[in-house]
């Protein structure tokens, strides 16, 4: 597959699935959070520990379009985390600190994803690669998918506390 062919149908799975698990990531929150607050985060513990094996499976297959699908559910399900998180964290600032709050999530988010993930992903596929050859890339990004494992961790742990966050802080 060319880099075109390959940036075309990565652009898919990234878009389509990702736009649909901000969607239903928030939705899913609103319903079960309605009933016990701590859905409202472990929703996204939910979604992480599912996206894992798949995430291992897309990059352990040997078929492009196998591993494509494969690829979209933990894409959808990594992306459950945005809409509840941003209306977690605007529900416990003060409201004149909301926009604050919003923006230095925002820049950690992007700080962590962009300036530490690549060079973090590629190190290790560089590591990889005398072990591996050419598969150096997909055993790195196999690798980091385990980082979810970590994130559900924290959203569950944060779960735990949000009812008590919120209340402390007058949003419930």
């Amino acid at each position: 597959m060319s880099l075109t062919e390959a940036g075309f149908w990565l652009g898919l799975v990234l878009g389509i699935p990702g736009g649909l698990g901000i969607v239903a990531g928030g939705w899913l929150s609103d319903r079960f959070g309605a009933r016990d607050t701590r859905w409202y985060l472990w929703v996204v513990t939910v979604a992480l520990l599912v996206g894992v094996p798949c995430s291992a499976a897309a990059f352990l297959v040997e078929t492009w379009w196998l591993s494509l699908i494969l690829l979209s559910v933990p894409i959808m399900l990594g992306n459950f985390y945005q809409g509840t998180t941003f209306a977690q964290v605007q529900g416990l600032a003060p409201v004149r600190m909301r926009a604050v709050a919003a923006a230095v999530l925002l820049f950690v988010l992007n700080f962590i994803g962009f300036v530490f993930g690549p060079p973090a992903v590629g190190l290790l596929s560089d590591m990889l690669a005398g072990s591996f050859n050419d598969d150096g890339l997909r055993y790195s990004l196999l690798a980091w998918g385990f980082v979810n494992l970590w994130a559900a961790y924290h959203f569950w742990r944060a779960g735990t506390y949000l009812e008590g966050d919120l209340a402390r802080v007058g949003s419930k």
